[in-house]
């Protein structure tokens, strides 16, 4: 999505559409409040709301949904209790549980409500009516939560189990969810004039696309379009990309450690001074959770860069920061002097930036500077240019003989896969069998997965 942080469009209105959502359905939720969260909820949700305004509203507590509740949470004592979850079975498994666990605990009668993010299902009303439990809750509601704003040019679903579902489980109900969301954007901006698909699942979308808007067009009033051009890719007409290792900055900051909404969590110790080390035990040390979006200067500049170039861009970071500082020395009259204090709150936040850039930078250094690191890009790179990928590699083969990390050895079957248009049947079998014998029977399972129709990983 083009970056229109100095254009006309605003996408963080969305965020406040979705906080005004949430909201409204609490209120609908009596007393005093406790949220039983969905895991995979509580991170895209922290971008839209934090706990200060929800306790306005009445949430005294909040907890994640799992598969008990300890005795600690049964003490408490609400009016509401609220399940907020996506529609998947498990978690009403666990609502099951939670709900007459709750009931058996308290004296006092609680009124349970559940939010389905973005809808609720077929499947999860049946399940709840199996239990028997439909009749415990108060509301049962839904919270259109289609595209959450990641960053002033970024709008994800956070629905990452789309791909198992449309390439393993062959199901592409997720495209309705896409193109739905799509038409909300459009609600909002007109819509898109032009519209161009590359992939089956891409042409699918913006057929649906097209056929909401005729029948939404007698109800809806024409706007002026803002956004002129939509891209829609289909994931798999490309795979060799998300198989391969990310050079970028962020890229191998996701890899290394893993960016979950926005944020990276780091070793505590790392970031602290040599005086601070001093005076605490390494044990009671907290990890470090970073924020990574476009309002850290620094990492707004540095995230696209191959890493290779990042030294020398936080060199010349800190040059210029030291040079804006020295200016207080050449300020001579009052004007100047003011000048230079008006500057000091950004010299001062820039700087506190480009300290935790370089710790994180060293960090990823760490991990990259050695020859199991290099080695792995070394074998990716053979591949992809389709040297030899009909035949047994032996790079992967003694990768598998040591145990290393499954999922390296997966993604370069899968390169290679890709590169060779799919392993001839005797040397997937080998594959298949030597990691069987090193990882366990249980990857059987996973093997049939990556060969399901349109996967990555299959025979010719």
């Amino acid at each position: 999505m083009t970056d229109y942080s100095s254009g006309g469009i605003k996408l963080s209105f969305l965020k406040d559409l979705a906080r005004g959502d949430l909201l409204d359905h609490l209120k609908l939720c009596e007393g005093s409040k406790a949220i039983f969260w969905d895991p995979k909820l509580k991170g895209p949700f922290n971008l839209i709301i934090d706990w200060q305004i929800l306790k306005q509203h009445g949430v005294k507590k909040m907890f994640e949904l799992q598969d008990y509740i300890p005795a600690e949470v049964l003490e408490n004592k609400w009016q509401s209790v609220i399940m907020l979850i996506r529609p998947e079975l498990p978690l009403i498994d666990q609502i099951n549980r939670a709900v007459r666990s709750l009931t058996v605990a308290q004296r006092n009668k609680l009124d349970f409500h559940i939010i389905f993010v973005s809808r609720k299902s077929t499947m999860c009303m049946q399940r709840l009516e199996k239990y028997k439990i439909v009749g415990e809750f108060k509301n049962i509601l839904e919270l259109e939560l289609d595209l959450i704003p990641f960053d002033h040019d970024l709008l994800t679903l956070e629905y990452s189990l789309g791909f198992r579902e449309m390439s393993v489980e062959l199901d592409d109900s997720c495209l309705y969810q896409v193109s739905r969301s799509l038409m909300s954007l459009q609600s909002y901006f007109g819509f898109i004039p032009n519209i161009i698909g590359l992939g089956p699942s891409a042409e699918k979308v913006n057929k649906m696309i097209q056929r909401m808007r005729k029948e939404g067009a007698a109800h809806e009033k024409p706007l002026t379009p803002r956004i002129e051009n939509l891209v829609l890719i289909d994931r798999r007409v490309d795979l060799m990309t998300p198989m391969s290792t990310q050079l970028t900055y962020e890229g191998l900051i996701d890899e290394l450690f893993g960016i979950r909404n926005n944020t990276v969590v780091l070793p505590g110790a790392d970031f602290l001074s040599d005086a601070e080390r001093d005076q605490v035990q390494p044990e009671e040390v907290k990890p470090k959770h970073i924020s990574l979006t476009s309002s850290d200067p620094i990492y707004n500049d540095a995230r696209n860069l191959n890493f290779n170039a990042i030294g020398p861009f936080l060199g010349k970071k800190a040059k210029q920061i030291s040079a804006a500082y020295d200016e207080k020395h050449d300020a001579k009259s009052l004007q100047q002097l003011k000048h230079f204090v008006s500057k000091l709150p950004h010299m001062q936040a820039e700087k506190k930036a480009l300290e935790v850039q370089t710790t994180v930078a060293q960090l990823v250094k760490k991990q990259i500077y050695n020859k199991a690191f290099h080695h792995k890009l070394g074998i990716e790179q053979i591949l992809r240019e389709g040297i030899d990928v009909d035949k047994l590699n032996e790079d992967i083969e003694e990768m598998i003989y040591r145990e290393e990390s499954l999922k390296k050895v997966l993604r370069l079957l899968c390169i290679q896969s890709i590169a060779a248009d799919g392993l001839k049947p005797k040397l997937l079998e080998f594959y298949k069998r030597e990691i069987v014998h090193s990882y366990g029977y249980h990857h059987l399972i996973t093997f049939d997965r990556l060969q399901k129709k349109w996967a990555s990983l299959s025979a010719r």
